[in-house]
């Protein structure tokens, strides 16, 4: 049968010519979290995301409210953020709420690789309106928090 005569391939088939590498896992440099505790660690982790993050720590500490619903000041953020202060590490709900007021993945990363493992980020899960695909999920859903863009951070 001459070649011409052949069905077109199948559309399901992909082409191994549109084939892109999926992006590099973001995660802070060893040198930057580096400490003698898992507390040390986290905290130095909080410190660089406030530092690279765009916003205020006035602003981000004001997301964080909104998102959480609890008051949550820059006092608390510079606790947080502070290997001196061992007695104030940040508790899982407000670290959630940090990780969707800056949108630094790289907190993620953080502690998925202390399992070996990669955190995973897909733009097939909802976000808020006029997210970045690769933003966070909305906890809320409507996202009526006033919030009027997705973090600079993606």
């Amino acid at each position: 049968m001459p070649r011409s005569d052949r069905a077109p391939p199948a559309r399901r088939q992909p082409d191994l010519l549109d084939w892109t590498p999926p992006e590099p896992v973001a995660a802070f440099a060893p040198e930057q979290v580096r400490g003698a505790t898992l507390e040390a660690r986290i905290a130095r982790a909080v410190s660089v995301a406030l530092q690279d993050c765009k916003l205020t720590r006035d602003e981000v500490a004001a997301r964080m409210t909104g998102w959480l619903g609890t008051k949550v000041t820059v006092n608390m953020l510079n606790a947080y953020a502070s290997v001196a202060r061992g007695d104030h590490p940040i508790g899982l709900t407000r670290f959630i709420a940090l990780v969707q007021a800056t949108g630094d993945r790289r907190l993620l990363e953080l502690l998925a690789e202390m399992f070996g493992w990669a955190a995973p980020f897909s733009a097939r899960y909802p976000t808020r309106p006029g997210c970045k695909p690769s933003s966070l999920p909305c906890w809320r859903g409507s996202c009526g928090t006033g919030w009027s863009a997705c973090s600079p951070m993606a």
